[in-house]
């Protein structure tokens, strides 16, 4: 509805202008705050997608993280499996280097664990 894309919007603008900074990144997680049961259904999920997808453009994979909030996505019914897997599904079509830069670069540089 009007509502949702109003919000959406919002979250849009604050994004763009966090992504101009370029020490901020960003970890992707608490996605079903997108779309309640978004693993369950196809056309949820789709819109999941994009959201994620639309925030990794803006920043980059290399300012992106892969993040779950283990174990409070159980509550919502997600395991971790089902999660990673859907990020997975999500990047086939991104480079060997994204996906690393994804999965585990971007989140060894920015807690310095690397």
């Amino acid at each position: 509805d009007g509502e949702d894309e109003a919000y959406e919007e919002m979250w849009r603008q604050g994004l763009r202008a966090l992504a101009e900074l370029p020490h901020v990144a960003v970890k992707l997680s608490m996605l079903f705050f997108c779309a309640q049961g978004y693993h369950e259904d196809e056309d949820k999920e789709e819109h999941v997608r994009r959201l994620v997808r639309e925030v990794i453009d803006m920043f980059g994979a290399d300012r992106c993280m892969f993040a779950s909030n283990y174990p409070v996505d159980r509550i919502q019914g997600i395991d971790v499996a089902t999660l990673y897997g859907r990020f997975v599904a999500w990047t086939l079509d991104w480079s060997q280097e994204e996906r690393e830069a994804l999965f585990h670069d971007t989140a060894a540089r920015v807690y310095r664990m690397a």
